[in-house]
């Protein structure tokens, strides 16, 4: 006999429409997942229910959450950094590939994945020195535009028009998710300055765009990677108030 209260019950319903798995649903209520999904297995025996369109979803809640926003800008950064999106046989898949001492980065890439796509499933895998951040879905490529054949240096890179309308307020988590994805922050004589490394001059300037749409001025510089004929660009933030303000967002990687 199932002793759980109608109201235990609507509020796990509650939970799950608005986008968290049954896993996190059960953390919420303490009631076992097991419990929960025979729950939503009778409810949808007795209930039609009409098939979700992901992507019109993704958009309309786009357009109306804040907080989504954030993430997504943060995502994207990570994905023109270190990211990947590639077909499977019956979806795509984004990964991230973060450095595994990197914990905290860790988690905010997942925490993004799970507020942009909330009813799919993220895996954590290891790699030699790494971690692979992946999630699984069909409407990727039109959440990440900037997906294409071959490497990001060798095609256009640009935001569309839809990712430009809110990149004013979303500016420093994109310039994030790009720092922590390529970039680092080192010390000097005098104090400390930012890098941002990358073959893709596109890339360059979408991180360029994002620093100064904040007040921030910086350095643009070719060098050549150690054993490699091809260019590496460089994005620095070097002087001290310049610093002092990436700071404020950019933070630390870790």
């Amino acid at each position: 006999m199932d002793m759980h209260s109608k109201e235990t019950k609507n509020k796990a319903t509650e939970l799950n429409n608005s986008g968290l798995n049954i896993s996190q649903i059960s953390k919420m209520i303490g009631v076992d997942r097991s419990t929960i999904r025979e729950w939503f297995a009778e409810t949808k025996r007795y209930i039609k229910t009409k098939p979700i369109n992901d992507e019109a979803n993704f958009f309309e809640r786009f357009e109306s959450c804040s907080d989504l926003r954030a993430a997504y800008y943060y995502l994207l950064g990570q994905y023109l950094g270190d990211g990947s999106i590639s077909r499977n046989s019956r979806t795509y898949a984004l990964r991230i590939f973060a450095t595994d001492k990197y914990v905290n980065i860790i988690d905010e890439i997942v925490n993004s994945m799970l507020m942009v796509l909330p009813c799919n499933r993220v895996y954590v895998t290891d790699k030699k020195g790494c971690k692979v951040v992946t999630i699984n879905s069909n409407i990727l490529p039109k959440l990440f535009p900037q997906h294409g054949i071959g490497k990001k240096h060798t095609r256009k890179i640009e935001l569309t028009e839809w990712q430009l309308k809110y990149l004013d307020e979303n500016s420093k988590y994109l310039a994030r998710g790009l720092f922590q994805s390529d970039g680092c922050r080192y010390k000097l004589e005098y104090g400390n300055a930012y890098n941002f490394s990358n073959v893709s001059i596109d890339i360059h300037e979408i991180f360029q765009k994002c620093l100064l749409l904040n007040g921030i001025y910086y350095t643009f510089n070719e060098s050549k990677a150690r054993g490699n004929s091809s260019s590496i660009w460089n994005t620095n933030i070097y002087r001290k108030l310049e610093v002092e303000k990436a700071y404020a967002f950019l933070g630390e990687k870790s």
